[in-house]
């Protein structure tokens, strides 16, 4: 069996793709499986990382902003083509399944005209533009969101599987988590980040309800994000309270030991967040194309798991009034961890790979 997984750019559609990837190794040793993607993305580095061989091709997404840039991305996108072309004939996938990102267009688009089985996973409750368009050649789409069906011409061809996420998530109990990271049993936590590379507006703001819950028995891990990490900390009188960090390489065990989570809204995270049965406050990044996060969170906030604060509209002192109420209000809380156990996909990564499987 021979596969070809395309996608790339962010984490949110590289992480998916091993997620699969190891899934179809498990079941079966000899498959052959390469990637396809681009040098500027983050799949150069995690995929041969991960001990996949990857094929760099060219590609660049759409300039939205800047119309004339585009005659460089169409330039680009030829070239793609034709790279995509010579990695088709020499490997003959039986299957090429795109996990989103620009990079995977030209890829499942050729491998369709060429008669190969094709499928995508679209990860956000708002498909991008590439998986839209993709999904009206494909034989299969899958998506993390129930609510993305609704996106797509071709809904016949839609299933609703859910998000993989990494092995590390799964099974860990609140306190185990505490016991290993040694925090105290009993205290209220509240994990908080702005992504993988953090978000400066997010830092500001989660500075600011760390002042005004100083009296409060409520305390913060906070990740900061590499870049933001000493301009964070300038000027901090309550850091001994609270766990101030750069980055977290043990993502699991602090989600899972926190009471709360406090994130941006990509697809990933909130598959990880529903994985662990976490309530959370989501705070979509305005800054997406699509708006994407902010449709993620809708879908939580719908389904009573999640609360949804634009950025637009926060302050510290909003953020800090909802944490205290949420803080004084446990059985809330426990109906927000019900709900996100009842919403969460019991093995999203099973259920594609059944699927890819059966094409």
């Amino acid at each position: 069996m021979k596969i070809i997984v395309t996608g790339g750019g962010t984490g949110g559609h590289v992480y998916p793709a091993l997620s699969i990837a190891d899934e179809i190794k498990k079941r079966d040793p000899d498959a052959e499986i390469i990637f396809v993607g681009t040098q500027r993305g983050i799949e150069s580095r995690v995929v041969p990382e991960a001990g996949y061989e990857l094929k760099i091709i060219e590609a660049a997404g759409i300039n939205r902003r800047e119309i004339f840039k585009n005659i460089n991305v169409a330039s680009k996108g030829l070239r793609g083509l034709k790279q995509c072309m010579g990695i088709l004939k020499k490997f003959k996938p039986d299957l090429v399944i795109g996990t989103g990102g620009y990079v995977s267009g030209p890829m499942v688009f050729l491998a369709s005209l060429k008669g190969i089985r094709t499928c995508i996973h679209e990860q956000n409750a708002y498909p991008g533009l590439t998986n839209k368009l993709l999904g009206l050649s494909v034989a299969e789409i899958m998506t993390g969101f129930e609510s993305s069906k609704n996106y797509f011409m071709r809904k016949k061809r839609v299933y609703y599987t859910g998000n993989p996420v990494r092995k590390e998530f799964y099974g860990i109990e609140k306190n185990e988590a505490r016991k290993i990271l040694d925090l105290p049993l009993q205290e209220f936590r509240v994990l908080s980040m702005g992504g993988s590379g953090g978000a400066s507006v997010l830092n500001e703001i989660i500075k600011e309800s760390m002042a005004i819950l100083r009296s409060e028995e409520i305390y913060f891990t906070h990740i900061t994000g590499k870049r933001y990490f000493e301009k964070f900390m300038l000027g901090l009188k309550y850091e001994n309270k609270n766990e101030i960090h750069p980055y977290i390489s043990e993502m699991a065990l602090h989600m899972a030991a926190s009471d709360i989570i406090v994130s941006r809204a990509g697809a990933i995270t909130v598959a990880e967040i529903l994985k662990l049965g976490k309530p959370s406050i989501l705070i979509p990044s305005p800054n997406v194309t699509g708006n994407h996060q902010f449709h993620n969170a809708s879908a939580l906030k719908k389904s009573g798991c999640a609360l949804l604060m634009e950025e637009k509209d926060l302050t510290g002192a909003s953020l800090a009034d909802v944490l205290l109420r949420l803080y004084e209000n446990r059985d809330r809380i426990e109906r927000m961890e019900k709900c996100a156990a009842c919403y969460n996909k019991s093995d999203a990564t099973k259920s594609i790979v059944d699927r890819m499987m059966n094409l």
